[in-house]
């Protein structure tokens, strides 16, 4: 992964990621790398469907991806409001 973009989910304002995690692995029970950490990023605005991308700095390749959250989002709480995300970089055959 060289890049990847998360869409803010459709119906809620006030609930924008600000604390969160890109993680990969290659299997679906880990071990998980981090692969881009968030801290407090107000990329995302809150407005619905709103679109924000992030470069991603990794040499290693991985199958599986997850968002993990680890703070609170724009509104304080811990949920975490996300409608997509798209992960750009090459393909590469195990």
């Amino acid at each position: 992964v060289d890049y990847y973009c998360l869409r803010h989910n459709t119906c809620n304002v006030d609930r924008a990621l600000r604390n969160w995690e890109l993680q990969g692995s290659n299997s679906s029970a880990g071990p998980w790398s981090t692969l881009r950490k968030h801290e407090n990023d107000a990329t995302l605005t809150g407005t619905p469907g709103q679109v924000a991308g992030w470069a991603v700095e990794t040499r290693e390749s991985f199958s599986v991806f997850r968002i993990l959250s680890t703070g609170p989002n724009q509104q304080g709480n811990h949920y975490l409001c996300c409608s997509g995300i798209e992960l750009f970089g090459q393909l590469v055959k195990p």
